[in-house]
Order: C-alpha cells, then sequence, then structure tokens
C-alpha cells in the first residue's frame, strides 16, 4: 500500500508593506535631514568654540543626536523600516549598530569641534 499523499504547502505569502507618511518621515530625519542637522551645528560650534563655553549649540547637537536614534528606533519598532540599503526588514540588532556607531562617531565630531577648535 502506497504511503498518503503528502498535503501540498502554499508558497509563503509575498509580505506586503504598509507605506505610511509617518514611516517616511522618520526616515528622512535619521538618514538624511537629522545628519544634516548634526552637520550644520558642528560648523556652528566649531566657529564659536574659542569664544563660547557649552551651551545651547551642543545641546541643539545632542537633541538632533538623540532624535536620529529615536527615529530610527520608531521606524523599526512600528513602521517595518528597512536596513540601510533598503534591501531587507531592518531588525533591532540593525538599530544595536546604528545606536553604537551613531553614538560614537557623533561623540568623537562633537570633541574634535569642540576642542579643536581652540587649537587652531
Amino acid at each position: 500500500m502506497p504511503p498518503p499523499p503528502r498535503p501540498v504547502t502554499p508558497p509563503p505569502a509575498e509580505v506586503h508593506r504598509e507605506s505610511s507618511l509617518a514611516g517616511g518621515l522618520l526616515r528622512i530625519w535619521w538618514m538624511i535631514a537629522g545628519n544634516a542637522a548634526m552637520a550644520i551645528l558642528l560648523l556652528l560650534i566649531f566657529k564659536d568654540a574659542a569664544r563660547k563655553p557649552v551651551g545651547v549649540l551642543d545641546a541643539a547637537y545632542a537633541a538632533a543626536a538623540g532624535l536620529c536614534l529615536a527615529a530610527r528606533y520608531l521606524e523599526i519598532r512600528f513602521y517595518k523600516g528597512l536596513d540601510a540599503t533598503g534591501d531587507a526588514e531592518a531588525t533591532m540588532g540593525d538599530f544595536a549598530g546604528y545606536a553604537v556607531a551613531l553614538l560614537l562617531l557623533a561623540a568623537g565630531a562633537w570633541a574634535a569641534a569642540r576642542y579643536g577648535a581652540r587649537l587652531l
């Protein structure tokens, strides 16, 4: 007697992504606008670092970095964000790597702008 036939398993359904304005704005912030804001603030910090103590510009720079982190987290957690190349869905591991890289680079760039200006 032949074995019973195997049940036919349908192929996995294609995943449809929801595109939303909020998710797109979060992605634009952490990938483009946030980094541009941080770059502009770094230039202003560098320009004024020799004359002024740590102040509003430094706080704005830290806030921009924090907003980049928050935007990336929200995009991954609630809007099914993609990785930076757009090839796959991002994971919290991707967020952790982004957070470490952003914090190290942002702190290093801030220190260079703040204290490098005094050397010139």
